[in-house]
C-alpha cells in the first residue's frame, strides 16, 4: 500500500500535497527583490500561511501591515512581517507548511549565532576600520616614498620590482607601527 501525500489547506486556496504548497510559495518568493513589499493580492495567501506557524501570535504582536522580502544573514531569502507597530520579523514558508517545530540542534545554532552577533559585527567593524586607516597610510606614504626601479617595458619607464614593492609596503607597516607620539604632558610614547 502505497503512501498518499496529504493535501494543504489554507484559508485562500488549497494544494494537492506540501510540495505544491512549497512551490507556490517559493515561486512566489522569487518573483520579489529584497526589501520590496508583497502586493496586497499575494499577502492574502501569506498572510493565510502565516497562520499556520507554531508561533503565530509571537511573530504577528500587535498586528499585521504588510509583509515585503529580506534577505537572511545565511544569504537566503524569506518572507518578513511589517507589524502595525512598524517593527518586522520574519518567518520561514517551508516551516509554515511542514508545521514542524525546530529540531534541538536548530535551536542550539541559532541561539549561538545569537550570542556572538555582535561580536562579530565589532570584529568585522574594527577590521573595515584598521584596513581604511592603513589605506589612508599608504596614500600619505606613497607621496614621500622614493622608488628606485627597473626599466619598463620600451625601455621609458620606471617602475619598481615586486621585491621592491613587498619591501616598501612592509616599510610603510613597520614604519606605523614603530610610530612615537607625544602625549599632552610632553612625554614621549610610542604608538602600541
Amino acid at each position: 500500500m502505497g503512501g498518499r501525500s496529504k493535501p494543504e489547506e489554507l484559508a485562500t486556496r488549497s494544494f494537492e500535497k506540501q510540495g505544491d504548497a512549497t512551490a507556490f510559495f517559493k515561486a512566489m518568493l522569487n518573483r520579489y527583490r529584497p526589501g520590496e513589499r508583497v502586493r496586497d493580492e499575494d499577502g492574502l495567501d501569506v498572510a493565510a500561511l502565516l497562520e499556520r506557524h507554531t508561533e503565530y501570535v509571537a511573530k504577528v504582536g500587535y498586528g499585521v501591515s504588510h509583509f515585503q522580502l529580506m534577505m537572511t544573514e545565511h544569504g537566503t531569502q524569506c518572507f518578513r512581517i511589517i507589524r502595525k507597530d512598524g517593527r518586522g520579523k520574519d518567518f520561514s514558508y517551508p516551516h509554515c507548511i511542514s508545521q514542524r517545530p525546530p529540531s534541538r540542534k536548530q535551536e542550539v545554532a541559532q541561539a549561538l549565532r545569537r550570542t556572538v552577533r555582535f561580536d562579530l559585527y565589532k570584529a568585522r567593524d574594527n577590521l573595515f576600520a584598521t584596513a581604511v586607516e592603513f589605506l589612508d597610510l599608504q596614500l600619505q606614504m606613497d607621496d614621500q616614498r622614493l622608488v628606485v626601479g627597473l626599466p619598463g617595458t620600451g625601455g621609458r619607464s620606471i617602475r619598481p620590482s615586486n621585491d621592491q614593492c613587498r619591501l616598501q609596503r612592509f616599510d610603510v607597516v613597520w614604519q606605523r607601527f614603530n610610530a612615537v607620539t607625544r602625549g599632552p604632558d610632553g612625554i614621549t610614547k610610542e604608538a602600541i
